[in-house]
């Protein structure tokens, strides 16, 4: 595989990516009244608790995509 080949399919899954995560925050946003009673009646935590884990997990897929799509990226096409 060329490393121009790789870089553009970094930044592609780069951009699906962050595609989902917000695709993922608007769909809990919209229903966080659903998914908190849910989650609350299934595993006992407040609807605090639920908005603090959604958006820890949240973020560290974000930081996940930095991490292994966009940085490497950024680096292919520095060094290319």
């Amino acid at each position: 595989m060329e490393i121009d080949t790789l870089r553009k399919a970094l930044e592609w899954s780069t951009v699906l990516h962050y595609a989902v995560a917000t695709i993922w925050f608007i769909a809990y946003r919209r229903h966080r009244r659903w998914y908190g009673g849910l989650i609350e009646r299934l595993f006992g935590l407040s609807k605090a608790e639920v908005d603090e884990q959604v958006f820890l997990l949240l973020g560290l897929y974000k930081i996940g995509i930095l991490l292994f799509f966009l940085i490497p990226s950024i680096a292919l096409r520095i060094a290319s």
